[in-house]
Protein backbone atom coordinates (compact mmCIF):
# COMPACT_ATOMS: atom_id res chain seq x y z
CA UNK A 1 0.00 0.00 0.00
CA UNK A 2 1.45 3.32 -1.11
CA UNK A 3 1.70 6.15 1.42
CA UNK A 4 1.73 9.77 0.29
CA UNK A 5 2.72 12.77 2.41
CA UNK A 6 1.03 15.92 1.15
CA UNK A 7 2.05 18.32 3.85
CA UNK A 8 -0.08 20.54 6.02
CA UNK A 9 -1.34 22.92 3.34
CA UNK A 10 -2.37 20.33 0.74
CA UNK A 11 -5.63 18.39 0.40
CA UNK A 12 -5.99 15.51 -2.13
CA UNK A 13 -8.75 15.87 -4.76
CA UNK A 14 -10.26 12.76 -6.37
CA UNK A 15 -11.47 12.68 -9.98
CA UNK A 16 -13.78 9.90 -11.15
CA UNK A 17 -12.15 7.83 -13.91
CA UNK A 18 -15.28 5.94 -15.02
CA UNK A 19 -18.11 7.27 -17.18
CA UNK A 20 -20.49 9.74 -15.54
CA UNK A 21 -24.15 10.16 -16.50
CA UNK A 22 -25.90 13.37 -17.50
CA UNK A 23 -29.66 12.81 -17.59
CA UNK A 24 -31.90 15.49 -19.11
CA UNK A 25 -35.18 14.10 -17.75
CA UNK A 26 -37.55 15.17 -14.95
CA UNK A 27 -35.68 12.83 -12.61
CA UNK A 28 -32.27 14.21 -13.60
CA UNK A 29 -31.16 17.62 -14.78
CA UNK A 30 -34.59 18.41 -16.23
CA UNK A 31 -36.24 17.95 -19.61
CA UNK A 32 -34.81 20.13 -22.37
CA UNK A 33 -37.32 22.66 -23.68
CA UNK A 34 -36.60 23.38 -27.34
CA UNK A 35 -38.26 24.89 -30.41
CA UNK A 36 -38.51 22.76 -33.52
CA UNK A 37 -37.93 23.91 -37.08
CA UNK A 38 -41.67 24.44 -37.59
CA UNK A 39 -41.86 26.70 -34.52
CA UNK A 40 -43.42 24.32 -31.99
CA UNK A 41 -42.15 24.10 -28.42
CA UNK A 42 -41.51 20.53 -27.29
CA UNK A 43 -39.67 18.78 -24.50
CA UNK A 44 -36.76 16.44 -25.21
CA UNK A 45 -35.74 13.76 -22.72
CA UNK A 46 -32.23 12.46 -23.41
CA UNK A 47 -29.10 11.27 -21.63
CA UNK A 48 -25.41 10.81 -22.34
CA UNK A 49 -22.21 9.69 -20.63
CA UNK A 50 -18.83 11.37 -20.40
CA UNK A 51 -15.47 10.45 -18.95
CA UNK A 52 -12.50 12.56 -17.92
CA UNK A 53 -9.31 12.23 -19.92
CA UNK A 54 -6.42 11.63 -17.53
CA UNK A 55 -3.93 13.77 -19.42
CA UNK A 56 -6.43 16.67 -19.60
CA UNK A 57 -7.30 16.80 -15.90
CA UNK A 58 -4.82 19.62 -15.07
CA UNK A 59 -6.31 21.79 -17.83
CA UNK A 60 -9.84 20.85 -16.75
CA UNK A 61 -9.08 21.76 -13.15
CA UNK A 62 -7.50 25.08 -14.11
CA UNK A 63 -10.68 26.03 -16.04
CA UNK A 64 -13.47 24.72 -13.85
CA UNK A 65 -11.97 23.57 -10.58
CA UNK A 66 -13.88 20.77 -8.91
CA UNK A 67 -17.25 21.93 -10.31
CA UNK A 68 -16.55 20.59 -13.78
CA UNK A 69 -19.69 18.42 -13.72
CA UNK A 70 -22.07 21.39 -13.70
CA UNK A 71 -20.02 22.95 -16.48
CA UNK A 72 -20.42 19.82 -18.58
CA UNK A 73 -24.19 19.84 -17.95
CA UNK A 74 -24.62 23.52 -18.82
CA UNK A 75 -22.53 23.34 -21.99
CA UNK A 76 -24.31 20.15 -23.10
CA UNK A 77 -27.70 21.80 -22.60
CA UNK A 78 -26.61 24.78 -24.70
CA UNK A 79 -25.23 22.58 -27.51
CA UNK A 80 -28.36 20.44 -27.71
CA UNK A 81 -30.68 23.47 -27.75
CA UNK A 82 -28.71 24.94 -30.64
CA UNK A 83 -28.94 21.72 -32.71
CA UNK A 84 -32.56 20.81 -31.90
CA UNK A 85 -34.26 23.55 -34.02
CA UNK A 86 -32.74 22.00 -37.15
CA UNK A 87 -35.51 19.38 -37.24
CA UNK A 88 -39.29 19.52 -37.55
CA UNK A 89 -41.65 18.12 -34.94
CA UNK A 90 -42.60 15.27 -37.25
CA UNK A 91 -38.93 14.33 -37.74
CA UNK A 92 -38.55 13.83 -34.00
CA UNK A 93 -41.11 11.01 -34.38
CA UNK A 94 -40.53 9.63 -37.85
CA UNK A 95 -36.73 10.07 -38.10
CA UNK A 96 -35.60 9.55 -34.53
CA UNK A 97 -32.34 7.86 -35.46
CA UNK A 98 -31.29 10.73 -37.73
CA UNK A 99 -32.13 13.29 -35.03
CA UNK A 100 -30.33 11.24 -32.37
CA UNK A 101 -27.19 10.90 -34.50
CA UNK A 102 -27.09 14.65 -35.15
CA UNK A 103 -27.50 15.52 -31.47
CA UNK A 104 -24.83 13.03 -30.46
CA UNK A 105 -22.34 14.25 -33.08
CA UNK A 106 -22.76 17.90 -32.07
CA UNK A 107 -22.55 17.08 -28.37
CA UNK A 108 -19.40 15.02 -28.81
CA UNK A 109 -17.62 17.66 -30.88
CA UNK A 110 -18.56 20.54 -28.57
CA UNK A 111 -17.76 18.91 -25.23
CA UNK A 112 -14.50 17.37 -26.34
CA UNK A 113 -13.32 20.71 -27.75
CA UNK A 114 -14.45 22.98 -24.90
CA UNK A 115 -14.04 20.85 -21.77
CA UNK A 116 -11.63 18.12 -22.94
CA UNK A 117 -13.77 15.14 -21.94
CA UNK A 118 -14.60 11.91 -23.76
CA UNK A 119 -18.28 11.59 -24.68
CA UNK A 120 -19.71 8.07 -24.58
CA UNK A 121 -23.18 6.78 -25.44
CA UNK A 122 -26.10 9.11 -26.19
CA UNK A 123 -29.79 8.19 -25.92
CA UNK A 124 -32.82 10.11 -27.20
CA UNK A 125 -35.48 8.91 -24.80
CA UNK A 126 -38.76 10.76 -25.28
CA UNK A 127 -40.42 13.71 -26.99
CA UNK A 128 -42.87 15.56 -24.75
CA UNK A 129 -45.68 17.51 -26.45
CA UNK A 130 -48.32 19.81 -25.10
CA UNK A 131 -51.94 18.74 -25.60
CA UNK A 132 -52.49 21.27 -28.39
CA UNK A 133 -49.32 20.31 -30.24
CA UNK A 134 -50.05 16.59 -29.86
CA UNK A 135 -53.57 17.09 -31.26
CA UNK A 136 -52.23 19.07 -34.22
CA UNK A 137 -49.57 16.49 -34.99
CA UNK A 138 -52.07 13.66 -34.70
CA UNK A 139 -54.41 15.40 -37.15
CA UNK A 140 -51.56 15.80 -39.61
CA UNK A 141 -50.61 12.13 -39.33
CA UNK A 142 -54.23 11.01 -39.75
CA UNK A 143 -54.66 13.20 -42.84
CA UNK A 144 -51.46 11.76 -44.31
CA UNK A 145 -52.85 8.28 -43.77
CA UNK A 146 -56.12 9.24 -45.46
CA UNK A 147 -54.23 10.70 -48.42
CA UNK A 148 -52.14 7.56 -48.73
CA UNK A 149 -55.24 5.38 -48.60
CA UNK A 150 -56.92 7.39 -51.34
CA UNK A 151 -53.79 7.12 -53.46
CA UNK A 152 -53.73 3.34 -52.92
CA UNK A 153 -57.40 3.07 -53.91
CA UNK A 154 -56.80 5.07 -57.09
CA UNK A 155 -53.78 2.96 -57.98
CA UNK A 156 -55.78 -0.22 -57.35
CA UNK A 157 -58.56 1.02 -59.66
CA UNK A 158 -56.08 1.79 -62.44
CA UNK A 159 -54.40 -1.59 -62.01
CA UNK A 160 -57.76 -3.40 -62.15
CA UNK A 161 -58.68 -1.57 -65.38
CA UNK A 162 -55.32 -2.41 -66.91
CA UNK A 163 -55.71 -6.03 -65.85
CA UNK A 164 -59.21 -6.23 -67.39
CA UNK A 165 -57.96 -4.71 -70.65
CA UNK A 166 -55.04 -7.11 -70.75
CA UNK A 167 -57.34 -10.05 -70.02
CA UNK A 168 -59.74 -9.08 -72.82
CA UNK A 169 -56.84 -8.64 -75.23
CA UNK A 170 -55.48 -12.03 -74.24
CA UNK A 171 -58.86 -13.70 -74.71
CA UNK A 172 -59.23 -12.07 -78.14
CA UNK A 173 -55.80 -13.33 -79.14
CA UNK A 174 -56.70 -16.80 -77.93
CA UNK A 175 -59.92 -16.72 -80.03
CA UNK A 176 -57.98 -15.67 -83.13
CA UNK A 177 -55.34 -18.32 -82.53
CA UNK A 178 -57.98 -21.02 -82.05
CA UNK A 179 -59.80 -19.95 -85.25
CA UNK A 180 -56.56 -20.01 -87.20
CA UNK A 181 -55.70 -23.39 -85.75
CA UNK A 182 -59.12 -24.81 -86.62
CA UNK A 183 -58.89 -23.41 -90.16
CA UNK A 184 -55.42 -24.85 -90.61
CA UNK A 185 -56.57 -28.18 -89.22
CA UNK A 186 -59.55 -28.22 -91.63
CA UNK A 187 -57.28 -27.49 -94.58
CA UNK A 188 -54.89 -30.22 -93.51
CA UNK A 189 -57.75 -32.73 -93.13
CA UNK A 190 -59.25 -31.86 -96.52
CA UNK A 191 -55.84 -32.07 -98.16
CA UNK A 192 -55.18 -35.43 -96.54
CA UNK A 193 -58.62 -36.75 -97.60
CA UNK A 194 -58.07 -35.56 -101.17
CA UNK A 195 -54.67 -37.17 -101.31
CA UNK A 196 -56.06 -40.40 -99.87
CA UNK A 197 -58.95 -40.44 -102.37
CA UNK A 198 -56.58 -39.75 -105.22
CA UNK A 199 -54.37 -42.64 -104.15
CA UNK A 200 -57.41 -44.95 -103.93
CA UNK A 201 -58.57 -43.93 -107.40
CA UNK A 202 -55.11 -44.43 -108.82
CA UNK A 203 -54.99 -47.89 -107.27
CA UNK A 204 -58.43 -48.77 -108.68
CA UNK A 205 -57.50 -47.42 -112.11
CA UNK A 206 -54.35 -49.52 -112.08
CA UNK A 207 -56.33 -52.57 -110.97
CA UNK A 208 -58.91 -52.17 -113.79
CA UNK A 209 -56.22 -51.54 -116.38
CA UNK A 210 -54.47 -54.75 -115.34
CA UNK A 211 -57.80 -56.58 -115.38
CA UNK A 212 -58.64 -55.37 -118.92
CA UNK A 213 -55.16 -56.31 -120.11
CA UNK A 214 -55.46 -59.76 -118.64
CA UNK A 215 -58.89 -60.30 -120.24
CA UNK A 216 -57.78 -58.82 -123.55
CA UNK A 217 -60.45 -56.11 -123.49
CA UNK A 218 -59.26 -53.19 -125.59
CA UNK A 219 -62.13 -51.07 -126.90
CA UNK A 220 -64.08 -48.61 -124.78
CA UNK A 221 -67.38 -50.28 -125.75
CA UNK A 222 -66.19 -53.66 -124.47
CA UNK A 223 -64.85 -52.08 -121.28
CA UNK A 224 -68.23 -50.43 -120.57
CA UNK A 225 -70.10 -53.59 -121.37
CA UNK A 226 -67.86 -55.53 -119.01
CA UNK A 227 -68.32 -53.03 -116.23
CA UNK A 228 -72.12 -52.96 -116.51
CA UNK A 229 -72.40 -56.70 -117.07
CA UNK A 230 -70.48 -57.36 -113.87
CA UNK A 231 -72.48 -54.78 -111.95
CA UNK A 232 -69.50 -52.47 -111.35
CA UNK A 233 -71.08 -49.63 -113.27
CA UNK A 234 -74.44 -49.49 -111.51
CA UNK A 235 -74.16 -46.48 -109.24
CA UNK A 236 -77.68 -46.74 -107.86
CA UNK A 237 -77.37 -50.23 -106.38
CA UNK A 238 -73.69 -50.54 -105.44
CA UNK A 239 -71.61 -48.83 -102.76
CA UNK A 240 -68.05 -49.01 -101.61
CA UNK A 241 -65.59 -50.06 -104.28
CA UNK A 242 -68.15 -50.05 -107.07
CA UNK A 243 -69.52 -46.55 -106.41
CA UNK A 244 -66.16 -44.86 -105.80
CA UNK A 245 -64.73 -46.61 -108.83
CA UNK A 246 -66.64 -44.41 -111.30
CA UNK A 247 -65.63 -41.06 -109.83
CA UNK A 248 -63.03 -40.90 -112.58
CA UNK A 249 -64.52 -43.42 -115.00
CA UNK A 250 -63.66 -41.45 -118.13
CA UNK A 251 -60.03 -41.31 -117.09
CA UNK A 252 -60.05 -45.06 -116.48
CA UNK A 253 -61.52 -45.72 -119.94
CA UNK A 254 -59.25 -43.28 -121.74
CA UNK A 255 -56.01 -44.25 -119.98
CA UNK A 256 -56.60 -48.01 -119.82
CA UNK A 257 -54.36 -49.91 -122.27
Amino acid sequence: MAVFFWGLNFVPIKFQKTFQLVDFTPDGSGTLSIFTKDGLQVGVDCAFQFRLIKEQIPTLFSKFGISYYSSVVNLARSILKNIAPGFTTEQYYTQRQIVSDALFAGLKTGLEAEINVEVGAFQLKDIVLSTAVASRLLSTVVQDQVNQREAFVQNATVIRKQTTTLQQSTLSNITVINAQANANASVLIQTANSQALSQVLQAKQTALANLFTTLGIVSSELKLSFLYSTGLGDRTTHTGFQTELFVDLNNVIVNAP
